[in-house]
């Protein structure tokens, strides 16, 4: 490891360096062997020998083997020299001897097989891979030899053995000192009890202690130990003699199993959302089992929650949500365990965008659809969500009507003070909010119920409508004259009048004609009537006449405006 000049220490790291000891096999060497004489033996009373080995005949006085011997020349009688005798095929052999007193025969049993010997590898597993024997640990070597079970056998004498070259030493137990992890040779022969030798025969085998190394390595979209089922775990192994053999691994306290691929998708699924170790381990081909590894991740399952929020005016109606030119949508994302990597967005089935920023909607009046979906840094992928939003682009559209009097005249619209100004108005999106108006220069307010002006003159009303995302209408306006003012109504005579001596009667001739005028400053003048002396209403067509001498008169007027402005006044003549 290392460390900076501030104190930060690397994490360790740890490099396995393996010397291996030469491998090239050892060969037994001439003369190496240790020597074997030939001889005779005398198994269980039964003479036994080898095959090439000499035999002498001599003659005793005694049995006794104190007592004196002379060998006996044969050369006279065989084509064999006083050298020795040599039998001429192995197993049962006799010796002819003639005597005066008759024939004797003598059985020599002939041993010309040499023992075998057979090696066994107790106590470790045993490997071949590409043509060299391995074996684990705790490794014992007995040699296990037996003379031939052909013809005569005169039995098992030694057993030899030398390890990596060294001298051959007597087998007499297993061999144990199997402890170094290395090459081996081992020679070995055996030997009978007349002299027969085994050719030596040898075995090459390395003893493997090692355990194997097993280490992991994260593919996929991951992020530090938190994964996700699309993460894939690998699992590798190496060993430096025998080979690998299998890699297990198990989950939290579950039973270890066979690696055979990845670990990923259908695997990390069956594991609950949160915290979870990995063991795992491998053994190689003789045995040697490694202490388990752990790998402790977070699994996050689980992908971000995304929330849209609209910023700006909105209306919803029933089943559907207005929303302004000015509307801005914001997405936001939320992970239990780890931040959202991306949020993305479709507007009306289009290209997917990254969020950045809150954005606004094509301005096109009408409905659009807003998909949203996020990934966090792991890979999982949330539900794709749909919101759908009416963009209103559109302001209502307010008009007016009048109800009662008016009159429209030289460009002057007329009304009177019992005409009421009512207004309505449509809108094509999220529906009228309200109705505002104003009369003249006085105070905004809101239109809720028809408008009575009771002022005489002209008026201007302001008005303008709004809908429920605020959309504005430019103001309108409306202008009318309120005629409140009734006709004056006057009345004249063709002749002169005069009044009465107290004065409290107008007195007229008999031949007088009596005028009615009315006069009206803002609009025409609609009708006049009359009555006289509480008789039928008339409508006034020409002066009054006709009168009688000596009648009091009682004449009721009335005069109404076109705006049904009316006036009335009554006047009381004598008629002389």
């Amino acid at each position: 490891y290392a460390e900076d000049h501030v104190s930060n220490v690397e994490e360790q790291h740890v490099l396995d360096i393996r010397v291996e000891p030469a491998t090239n096999k050892i060969t037994t060497p001439e003369g190496m062997l240790p020597s074997s004489t030939k001889a005779w033996f005398n198994k269980n009373g039964q003479l036994i020998g080898p095959t090439g080995l000499p035999f002498y005949l001599y003659i005793s006085a005694s049995p006794e083997s104190t007592a004196e011997t002379f060998l006996l020349d044969l050369g006279s009688s065989t084509s064999q020299d006083s050298t020795g005798l040599y039998f001429s095929q192995k197993g049962e052999n006799h010796i002819q001897l003639h005597t005066s007193a008759g024939q004797v025969a003598v059985k020599v049993d002939i041993d010309g097989v040499p023992p075998i010997t057979q090696p066994q590898f107790l106590g470790a597993q045993k490997s071949i891979q590409n043509a060299t024997t391995y074996y684990g640990s705790n490794l014992r070597i007995a040699l296990l030899a037996q003379d031939s079970d052909k013809g005569a056998q005169a039995g098992l004498k030694q057993t030899f053995l030398a390890i990596d070259g060294s001298d051959f030493i007597l087998y007499q137990a297993p061999l144990q000192n199997f402890s170094r992890e290395k090459p081996y040779t081992l020679h070995y022969y055996s030997t009978d009890q007349v002299g027969n030798v085994e050719s030596v025969k040898e075995e090459y085998f390395t003893v493997d202690t090692t355990m194997p190394k097993t280490w992991h390595t994260i593919e996929g979209e991951f992020y530090g130990h938190f994964l996700s089922p699309k993460t894939a775990i690998s699992l590798s192994a190496s060993d430096n003699l025998s080979g690998i053999a299998s890699i297990y691994y198990a989950f939290d306290d579950g039973e270890a199993q066979p690696y055979r691929g990845k670990l990923t998708g259908k695997t990390l699924n069956a594991l609950s959302d949160g915290r979870h170790t990995l063991h795992y381990f491998a053994r190689d081909n003789v045995g040697n089992t490694e202490d388990a590894q752990t790998f402790v991740f977070h699994l996050d399952k689980v992908p971000p929650a995304v929330s849209i929020n609209i910023e700006g005016n909105t209306f919803k109606q029933r089943d559907t949500l207005f929303v302004a030119a000015d509307s801005r949508i914001l997405l936001k994302a939320d992970d239990i365990s780890l931040e959202a990597k991306s949020i993305l967005y479709q507007i009306d089935g289009g290209t997917p965008k990254t969020f950045s920023s809150s954005f606004d909607l094509p301005q096109n009046q009408g409905m659009h659809s807003v998909t949203y979906y996020s990934t966090d840094i792991v890979g999982n992928v949330s539900e794709k969500k749909t919101q759908m939003v009416y963009l209103d682009l559109t302001p209502p559209k307010t008009q007016w009507a009048l109800e009662g009097m008016q009159i429209h005249e030289n460009n002057t619209l007329f009304i009177n003070a019992k005409t009421s100004v009512l207004f309505s108005t449509t809108d094509q999106g999220s529906g009228v909010k309200h109705i505002g108006y104003k009369i003249d220069n006085g105070t905004l307010k809101t239109y809720s119920h028809p408008l009575s002006l009771t002022q005489h003159g002209i008026h201007t009303i302001t008005y303008y409508a709004t809908d429920q995302v605020k959309n504005t209408e430019s103001n309108k306006t409306l202008t009318v004259f309120v005629d409140k003012t009734a006709p004056q109504i006057n009345l004249t005579y063709n002749v002169e009048s005069k009044m009465s001596i107290d004065k409290k009667i107008r007195v007229i001739p008999q031949t007088a004609l009596i005028y009615i005028q009315a006069e009206e400053t803002d609009t025409a003048i609609d009708k006049i009537t009359y009555s006289i002396n509480g008789g039928r209403v008339q409508l006034y067509r020409k002066p009054l006449s006709n009168f009688k001498k000596g009648e009091t008169l009682k004449i009721k007027i009335m005069a109404t405006d076109r705006l049904e402005n009316l006036s009335k006044k009554e006047i009381s003549l004598w008629v002389e």
